[in-house]
């Protein structure tokens, strides 16, 4: 058994310092025996490798740590922290051997903690082989993960940020939880387990609070008399760009279609599909059990006003409104020609530029507004109009200095 204790006491701070050195300035606790080793604070210019024991700490440039404890035993565990990562009270303890855990770059982490290991109720078991993984640019507030078994994985993708609490549970082997980019969780519990069940998410999803994914009941249920059970665990799969409303249940079995919204206290069970099997896209949710109550529907992160008969009231608010419409066009005919549609794309490009000219219309130094005209004018082939708004935009910008 070894220890590994980081205490940021922000008393000073250490700039590239090597393993030797920090021995050297904080004492030679630490040994090949798992006695404790302390550092008050790190905030590294190059890259730093620990050899604690059989196990690796590997520090990028560009790390900070205010307050990391670790606790292992076990062989080849290494922890990564990788260039420009954030560690805000990280308390990681692991049980077990060939485990990583990689904080991606520039990562942000406050106040997590992570613990993996094995069924000690069931006897002398460890985890092995887990992995979990922080994306570049991520951000976890007030997260717990725990792994227990082996050969599990959790992955988050880039951009994944949990607002305000986090809870993430695997007791498995061989079981995954993937999220996938630019998601945002205000607080939601997870949970998988048993034999290879996995909990997948798509990119860009958008969780309210208390949101609960479960692809396993966590207990046994079986017929009196029987070991037979009626209640193995099941996969969950969301797809890219869904909305989960506050208190969400998605129980296993779930799977929803892309760009579908779940309503607030909803319970789903199964596939959100049609008769034939397949899953609803751009669907709102609703219910206990849930079902598809409107289709073809679109949901979006930024709000969009009634611009019409409150421009003169709240000039500020329907431009903001406005320019918002502009990207949203810009997208749609950037789509359109990337499926070469060039008439489907005009369309969409004049929509989007009229909306960038109502824009600026009631806010004149709208810098934004004008970058964005400037790429609808590129796109529908002005490139002298573009210039001239590149212009305006960066006259805005030094005057607003």
């Amino acid at each position: 058994m070894w220890k590994f204790i980081v205490h940021a006491l922000r008393l000073g701070k250490t700039v590239g310092t090597t393993g030797s050195q920090l021995l050297n300035r904080f004492g030679r606790d630490h040994n090949q025996n798992g006695r404790t080793f302390r550092i008050r604070t790190i905030t590294t210019d190059r890259a730093q490798h620990f050899h604690i024991g059989d196990n690796n700490l590997m520090i990028e440039q560009g790390v900070r740590i205010d307050g990391l404890s670790l606790t292992v035993r076990g062989v080849g565990n290494t922890l990564t922290l990788a260039a420009r990562a954030r560690v805000h009270g990280l308390d990681l303890v692991i049980d077990g051997d060939q485990n990583r855990i990689h904080v991606g770059a520039g990562a942000t982490i406050n106040g997590m903690s992570v613990v993996m290991g094995g069924n000690l109720f069931s006897g002398n078991f460890r985890g092995n082989r887990n992995h979990i993984e922080f994306g570049p640019q991520s951000g976890l507030s007030s997260t717990r993960f725990e792994v227990t078994g082996s050969d599990n994985a959790v992955s988050l993708g880039d951009r994944v940020h949990v607002v305000k609490r986090g809870e993430v549970y695997v007791t498995g082997h061989g079981c995954v939880i993937r999220i996938g980019a630019d998601t945002s969780i205000q607080s939601a519990s997870l949970a998988t387990g048993e034999i290879e069940t996995a909990i997948t998410v798509g990119t860009d999803n958008m969780w309210s609070d208390d949101i609960v994914v479960l692809a396993s009941d966590g207990h046994p249920i079986a017929r009196c008399g029987t070991l037979d059970r009626s209640n193995l665990a099941r996969d969950v799969a969301i797809g890219d760009h869904v909305w989960l409303g506050r208190q969400a249940a998605l129980l296993k079995g779930t799977r929803i279609g892309d760009g579908c919204i779940v309503g607030a206290r909803a319970v789903v069970c199964g596939a959100v599909a049609d008769d034939e099997g397949a899953l609803f896209r751009n669907a709102t949710i609703v219910g206990a059990p849930a079902r598809p109550v409107k289709l073809d529907q679109e949901w979006f992160r930024d709000m969009i006003v009634t611009e019409q008969g409150y421009e003169l009231k709240y000039p500020d608010a329907c431009a903001e409104s406005y320019f918002r419409r502009a990207l949203w066009w810009l997208a749609k005919g950037r789509e359109q020609l990337a499926v070469g549609h060039p008439s489907e794309a005009t369309e969409a490009l004049s929509e989007s530029a009229a909306a960038c000219r109502r824009a600026v219309t009631l806010k004149p130094d709208y810098v934004f507004a004008y970058t964005v005209w400037a790429k609808v004018l590129e796109a529908i082939g002005l490139p002298e109009e573009s210039r001239e708004k590149v212009a305006i935009a960066a006259a805005l910008s030094k005057g607003s200095t």
